[in-house]
């Protein structure tokens, strides 16, 4: 169960629910391109870190982050447990 909610936005946008163990519970597409990059990510029961990691892997592999470094990658909790950001 999330008590925990993660956003990963790079447009692709992902929100992930977090367990009280710092570990993804939950994956939900936020929209069209979210859904995209969730199709072969293997990120349940992963650590926060290595989610967003395996998102962005994902999305680089799929074209939705620039070559050239322009590309933003915005992560926000929607928890004041700074901790589970950190693991």
């Amino acid at each position: 169960k999330p008590i925990n909610y993660l956003s990963v936005d790079i447009n692709p946008s992902v929100e992930l629910g977090i367990n009280a163990f710092g570990r993804v519970v939950k994956a939900e597409a936020v929209n069209e391109d979210g859904k995209k990059i969730l199709e072969n990510a293997k990120i349940k029961n992963q650590s926060v870190k290595d989610a967003v990691c395996s998102l962005v892997m994902e999305a680089s592999d799929k074209g939705f982050i620039a070559e050239d470094g322009s590309t933003v990658v915005s992560v926000t909790s929607e928890s004041d447990n700074q901790e589970l950001l950190k693991s």
